[in-house]
């Protein structure tokens, strides 16, 4: 990897903050700082000592840069991926990483977005408490993911330099998360996989942690983790219109969605964590979190809105003949 100078820095592809914008970029060690922020910006770096530098954005919003020993906040520029994060002006800072992985991710005015590059590439998109608007991000048709979470929460998504895409969908369409706290949820996507979620036009892809909504499962107090999908999906969650896809999880866990292998998806629990997945008379489909089970959810290329659990998992539909062993 070579070296850059300041100068260099300054006059290569950075991540430019577009007045009105408050988008934050995370990057790793060892590499040249390039950030270009306007007076009007408001960026804060906090790189943590346990793991690479991690950025994150602060409730107040208070501008300003804080380096924890051994580390060094810098935009990372990797000779295999050159990634290029960039902000593109008037309220859609873009950040976009170019070549081995593309990300493409449009934010709102008056969200931020905290963008993590790990040395193997886990990307990892924090929100803050805060923010009391829904943020929108839309997907460009290339290689993407969303996830979001409240402060002393790590939602994680993994990507790999072999993915195939993860989530598509066209200008005209978003993905939208609201979050609450308390809870983790994370989208996990192992390397060589092909798939996930593609929407055609006109669709959109929402994930939602609010209270209140309706129809949903709602976690321990108010957690609620909405998965909502919108028909026409080619190989995936497939729900028809106005069905939701709601998974829940119990306080203090983490529900982790994973895409396995050979393209057959699905949503995984981590063995740790105790859950039993059940259809709920009220919607179609919809998952609740019951605690004393270790469910697993897989989403075939089949599905029509279907749930299906692995064969050493306990899985209780509506009108299930064994829907006592559920209870």
């Amino acid at each position: 990897m070579g070296s850059f100078s300041r100068r260099d820095a300054i006059t290569s592809p950075v991540l430019e903050v577009m007045s009105a914008q408050t988008p934050v970029l995370e990057v790793m060690p060892t590499q040249t700082p390039v950030l270009k922020v306007t007076p009007a910006q408001t960026l804060v770096l906090e790189v943590m000592p346990a793991r690479t530098p991690v950025l994150e954005v602060m409730p107040a919003w208070t501008p300003f840069l804080e380096v924890m020993p051994a580390q060094t906040p810098v935009l990372e520029v990797m000779l295999s991926q050159t990634p290029v994060l960039k902000v593109m002006p008037a309220w859609t800072p873009i950040l976009e990483v170019m070549p081995m992985q593309i990300l493409v991710i449009e934010v709102m005015p008056v969200q931020i977005l905290v963008l993590e590059v790990m040395p193997v590439q886990i990307l990892v998109l924090e929100m803050m408490p805060v923010w009391t608007p829904i943020r929108v991000l839309e997907m460009m048709p290339v290689q993407i993911f969303v996830l979001e979470v409240m402060p002393a929460q790590i939602p994680v998504l993994e990507l790999m330099l072999t993915w195939t895409p993860v989530l598509e969908a066209t200008p005209a369409q978003a993905s939208v998360v609201e979050l609450m706290p308390l809870r983790t949820p994370v989208l996990d996507v192992i390397p060589a996989w092909t798939p996930v979620l593609e929407v055609t036009p006109a669709q959109t892809t929402v994930l939602e942690v609010t209270p209140a909504r309706t129809p949903v499962l709602e976690v321990i107090p108010v957690q609620i983790l909405v998965l909502e999908v919108m028909p026409k999906w080619t190989p995936v969650l497939e729900v028809m219109p106005m069905q939701i896809l709601v998974l829940e999880v119990m306080r203090m866990q983490i529900l982790v969605l994973d895409v396995m292998p050979v393209w057959t998806p699905f949503l995984e629990m981590m063995p740790a964590q105790s859950f039993v997945l059940k259809v709920m008379p009220a919607q179609t489909p919809v998952l609740e979190v019951m605690p004393a089970q270790t469910p697993v959810l897989m989403v075939t290329l089949a599905w029509s809105p279907v749930l299906k659990v692995m064969p050493t998992r306990n899985f209780c539909s509506q009108g299930d003949a064994n829907a006592d062993s559920c209870s």
